[in-house]
């Protein structure tokens, strides 16, 4: 049965991921052509498309990625297993949202940067509450 359990978990992570990425191609075209490299082309001073793709792109896998984190941490604990698979897909479409090739290295630190607070904040918020010293005693 945990078996079953496991790859219902890793079946819903992995569908949110594709979700998000196949929804990303069949809605957003990419700039077409074959990216030139980002040193060359900035050095010139011509647009460089693929840059402005890849953010985009980050942005929107992003944002899906932190909704599916949040709702798998704020679901009740009756839906364990779904909760599970929106953490684990979340994650996995973050992932995504960072490797894009051509994104700026500030953008992936603000990414990460603002993931852990919101984690970090929600993890504290949302940890069962602790009785205090002098209400233990009596």
């Amino acid at each position: 049965m945990n078996i079953l359990k496991t790859m219902y978990v890793l079946a819903i992570a992995a569908l949110l991921t594709i979700l998000v990425i196949f929804g990303i191609s069949a809605f957003y075209d990419s700039p077409g052509g074959f990216p030139v490299d980002v040193q060359s082309c900035t050095s010139k001073g011509c647009h460089f498309p693929w840059r402005d793709y890849a953010r985009n792109v980050f942005s929107i896998s992003y944002g899906c990625g932190l909704l599916f984190v949040i709702l798998g941490l704020v679901l009740p604990t009756r839906l364990n297993i779904i909760k599970l698979g929106l953490l684990l897909g979340g994650i996995a479409t973050i992932v995504y949202a960072m490797a894009q090739p051509h994104l700026a290295n500030e953008l992936r630190f603000v990414g990460v940067a603002v993931g852990l607070v919101i984690l970090l904040y929600l993890g504290y918020k949302l940890s069962p509450k602790r009785k205090r010293v002098s209400e233990e005693k009596t």
